[in-house]
C-alpha cells in the first residue's frame, strides 16, 4: 500500500500563540492536521494515525450519505474482532454504510476493500495524539498500527516485540511476512523492507498483522510523542 502523508499541522490554544511560536520553543499540546492514504483497487490494510472528532465509521469513512464524500460508495470494511471479521458495507447507490455508528478507533487497523475500479484516496483529519500512548496487544493475533502520523521502523516506532513474533503487511494483494528469531537472530523476512533490529517499515496510516507468541497475557505497544 502506498501511503502519503499530508499532516497539516494548526495549534488551536490561546491567541497570540503564532507570535509565542515565533519567539521561543512553546508549542500547542493540541495539533489538529489530516493525512492522506492511497487506497489501491482490491484490499489493504489501513489504519488512522490520528484522532478524529467521531470515530463512528459514518462520519470517519463518509461514503456520501453525510454530504462529505472520503471514501467510494460501494467499498467494505473488515474489523477483526475476537479473532473474526465484522463487515460493514457501504451502499453501492449511496445509501450509506450498513453499520454507520461501528467505531474505528486510533490504532485500530481494518481491511479497506475498493471496489471503485481505481486507487482512492481516503483523507483522516483530526488531532495528532501526543504523549503516553498505548495499544494492547493480545496473545496471538492483533490488527493494529501506529498511533501516530509518522513513518518507520515498527521497533522505532515502539513496538514492543519479543523473540517468536510475527508481523504481516498486506502488500501488492498478498502477506509480506516478518518473523523475529525465536533465538535471538533478529528479524528477518523475504520482503525487503525490514531492519534486522527493529523489524518491518510501517508507511503512515499503514496497518498490519502482529502475532504476539507469548500466551502468558496481554503487553503494550507503548509510544511517548509530541509534536515540537
Amino acid at each position: 500500500m502506498r501511503t502519503k502523508s499530508l499532516l497539516a499541522a494548526a495549534a488551536i490554544t490561546a491567541a497570540g500563540l503564532a507570535s509565542s511560536l515565533a519567539q521561543s520553543n512553546v508549542y500547542s499540546l493540541n495539533v489538529v492536521g489530516y493525512v492522506n492514504v492511497t487506497a489501491p483497487t482490491g484490499y489493504s490494510i489501513i489504519n488512522n494515525p490520528l484522532v478524529p472528532t467521531s470515530s463512528q465509521v459514518g462520519t470517519m469513512l463518509d461514503d456520501g450519505a453525510n454530504g462529505s464524500t472520503k471514501v467510494p460508495a460501494g467499498s467494505v470494511i473488515f474489523a477483526f474482532v475476537n479473532g473474526g471479521y465484522v463487515a460493514n458495507y457501504s451502499d453501492e447507490f449511496g445509501g450509506g454504510w450498513s453499520t454507520p455508528t461501528q467505531t474505528i478507533t486510533n490504532g485500530q487497523a481494518f481491511f479497506f476493500q475498493n471496489n471503485s475500479g481505481s486507487p482512492t484516496t481516503i483523507t483522516f483529519v483530526g488531532e495528532v495524539p501526543q504523549g503516553a500512548l498505548s495499544t494492547t496487544l493480545i496473545p496471538g493475533y492483533n490488527m493494529v498500527g501506529s498511533k501516530v502520523p509518522q513513518a518507520g521502523f515498527a521497533g522505532n516506532l515502539g513496538l514492543n516485540s519479543q523473540d517468536g513474533d510475527f508481523a504481516f503487511r498486506f502488500k501488492n494483494g498478498g502477506y509480506a511476512a516478518y518473523y523475529k528469531d525465536e533465538f535471538g537472530g533478529g528479524w528477518s523476512s523475504s520482503d525487503p523492507e525490514f531492519d534486522n533490529v527493529q523489524g518491518p517499515l510501517l508507511n503512515v496510516g499503514e496497518g498490519f498483522f502482529f502475532n504476539r507468541t507469548d500466551i502468558s497475557g496481554a503487553a503494550t505497544w507503548t509510544r511517548n510523542f509530541t509534536v515540537q
